[in-house]
């Protein structure tokens, strides 16, 4: 028979014989824990989720700030560029209502024309040149702003990377602790070499986790800690055959490996 670390359902507690029942505690939300040594309770782990939860809030940037002060301002500026950025598009559609060069050219011929009838044309010409010279103004204006959005959107792609990174690290801690809590909990392992086994299945894909979090086999077949006896017991590192321990399904009683053996089979797990 296999032991479940955590039983969820009051129901599945009630199928189990008394002797069993007996080896778990009933939690504060009503589901039940495998009563091993080294288990972390739940308000224990909530606890270190909100150390973890704050250190993440205190990390910060080369320039002192945290990553929530970056990310605010970056989003407040980001707001402010498009405002301007609009505004300045939605007046030079008003510059563009004057007409295309070839029309102020044009225009400019028939101001030619009237200067040659005495008319004044100094004016006009010089409305043109105006004309000109603020078009040009307003696109070395867009221009800035085109680049401001580029170099803006290189500041956001580096604050994603950032709290890719700090996640990273945050589910690395949360993997690292829950199988320290199984690994203490099976007395007859190498822990040391157990752990970093875990923590490399866990790297590579061979461990996943559940819908709330929780480290079980790639195949969803196995609890993290169904897993962890599993790999010990593959490296001759677990007796199959201890008194009073049980065996997980289909598995066979056997002798323990001598002391020497352990020491051997532990560095293969290095």
């Amino acid at each position: 028979m296999t032991l479940t670390f955590a039983i969820e359902k009051q129901d599945d507690f009630n199928k189990l014989d008394a002797n069993t029942q007996a080896l778990y505690t009933k939690q504060e939300n009503g589901s039940y824990l495998l009563n091993v040594e080294g288990a972390v309770p739940k308000s224990k782990a909530d606890e270190l989720a909100q150390k973890l939860d704050e250190a993440q809030k205190a990390l910060v940037g080369p320039d002192g700030k945290t990553y929530q002060e970056m990310f605010n301002g970056s989003q407040a500026a980001n707001a402010a560029i498009r405002k301007e950025r609009d505004g300045f598009e939605t007046e030079l559609k008003g510059w563009k209502a004057f007409g295309s060069i070839d029309e102020v050219k044009k225009l400019k011929d028939e101001n030619d024309a009237y200067k040659a009838k005495g008319a004044k044309l100094d004016e006009a010409q010089q409305e043109i040149v105006n004309l000109k010279q603020g078009k040009r103004e307003l696109e070395e204006r867009l221009n800035t702003l085109n680049n401001a959005k580029l170099d803006l959107e290189k500041l956001n792609k580096e604050l994603l990377d950032y709290k890719t990174q700090a996640e990273k690290k945050a589910d690395i801690y949360d993997a690292d602790q829950k199988i320290t809590a199984v690994v203490e909990g099976i007395q007859e392992a190498n822990k040391k070499a157990l752990r970093r086994n875990l923590m490399d299945r866990y790297k590579d894909g061979d461990l996943i986790r559940d819908a709330k979090g929780n480290l079980i086999s790639k195949d969803d077949a196995l609890t993290l800690e169904q897993y962890a006896r599993e790999q010990m017991e593959a490296y001759g590192l677990i007796a199959r055959s201890t008194p009073g321990s049980p065996l997980p399904d289909g598995a066979k009683g056997g002798t323990p490996p001598s002391t020497s053996s352990y020491a051997d089979i532990a560095n293969l797990l290095k």
